[in-house]
C-alpha cells in the first residue's frame, strides 16, 4: 500500500498533464436517463527549492432519454513555475448521440479549445458521424466512429515563427474506443483517434486517450488520465508529440 501511494503522489506532481475529463467518457452508454453529470478535480503546488502550482478542473454534463444523448465536456488546465506559466490551455465539447438501434448511433458534435503553448489562439470544429457498437461479454464494449469535421484553425507567432493566422480544412475522424470492467470498482477505457487532412494526406493528428478508474463509492472516484498527442505536421517551434500523466477525484451527481 505504501509503495502505491509513493507511485500516485509521483503522478499527482507530474508536470506534463493533459485533460482529466476524457473525451471517452461520452461513450460509456451506462447512464440513467434524466440530467447527470460529475465534477473532477486535480490540485498541485510544491515549494523550497522550486516553487511550482497547476491546478485542473473539469466537468462532464449529461441529458439522456429514450435513444437520444446530449453531453457537454469541459476543462481548465493552468500552472506556473517560479511565477512564470508553463500550462494554460482550456477545452469545451458538445455531443449528440441518436442511438437507432444497440449496435448503431448518428453522432453531430461542435468543439472549442486553445492552448497557449502550443501557439494555438483557437481551434473551433463542426462535425457529424456514425458508430457502430459491440459488445462481446458483459464487461467489454467496443465503439467505432466514422466521420468528418470542419476545423478552423488560429496560430499566434512568436518571435521566431512565420504560420501564424487562420486557415479552414477538413479532416476525416476515425476512432475505437474499448472499455472494460476490471471488477466491480475497476474500469480501464481506451480511444484512439486518427484525423488526417482530406486534402493533404500527410497531415495527420492521433490521439490516444486511456484512463483508469477506481470508484471509492457511490459518489467518489480516483481517475488516472495518460494521453498521448502526435501531430505530423505540427506549427513551428512545436515538437510533433506530447504524452502526459494526470490523477485526480471525481465527484459524480
Amino acid at each position: 500500500m505504501k509503495k502505491l501511494f509513493t507511485v500516485l503522489l509521483i503522478l499527482f506532481y507530474t508536470q506534463t498533464t493533459y485533460a482529466i475529463v476524457n473525451v471517452s467518457d461520452l461513450h460509456l452508454n451506462d447512464y440513467q436517463p434524466g440530467y447527470s453529470g460529475n465534477v473532477a478535480a486535480s490540485l498541485s503546488s510544491l515549494s523550497g527549492n522550486s516553487n511550482q502550482q497547476q491546478y485542473e478542473l473539469g466537468s462532464s454534463m449529461r441529458w439522456i432519454k429514450t435513444g437520444q444523448s446530449l453531453f457537454l465536456l469541459l476543462d481548465r488546465n493552468y500552472g506556473e513555475s517560479e511565477s512564470q506559466p508553463y500550462v494554460d490551455k482550456a477545452f469545451i465539447h458538445m455531443r449528440n448521440i441518436w442511438q437507432r438501434d444497440p449496435a448503431f448511433a448518428w453522432e453531430l458534435f461542435v468543439q472549442s479549445a486553445q492552448d497557449q503553448f502550443a501557439r494555438l489562439s483557437s481551434r473551433h470544429l463542426l462535425g457529424a458521424g456514425a458508430r457502430f457498437s459491440y459488445q462481446p461479454g458483459p464487461r467489454v464494449k467496443l465503439h467505432l466512429g466514422t466521420g468528418l469535421f470542419a476545423e478552423q484553425e488560429t496560430l499566434f507567432n512568436s518571435g521566431v515563427t512565420s504560420d501564424g493566422g487562420t486557415q479552414t480544412l477538413n479532416r476525416a475522424n476515425v476512432y475505437l474506443v474499448l472499455q472494460m470492467k476490471l471488477n466491480k470498482k475497476l474500469t480501464l477505457v481506451s480511444s484512439t483517434y486518427f484525423q488526417p487532412d482530406l486534402a493533404i494526406t500527410s497531415d495527420y493528428r492521433l490521439l490516444e486517450q486511456a484512463s483508469l478508474k477506481y470508484k471509492l463509492n457511490q459518489s467518489m472516484s480516483l481517475k488516472l488520465n495518460l494521453d498521448i498527442k502526435h501531430d505530423n505536421a505540427p506549427p513551428q517551434t512545436i515538437k510533433t508529440t506530447d504524452n502526459g500523466l494526470n490523477i485526480g477525484l471525481e465527484y459524480n451527481f
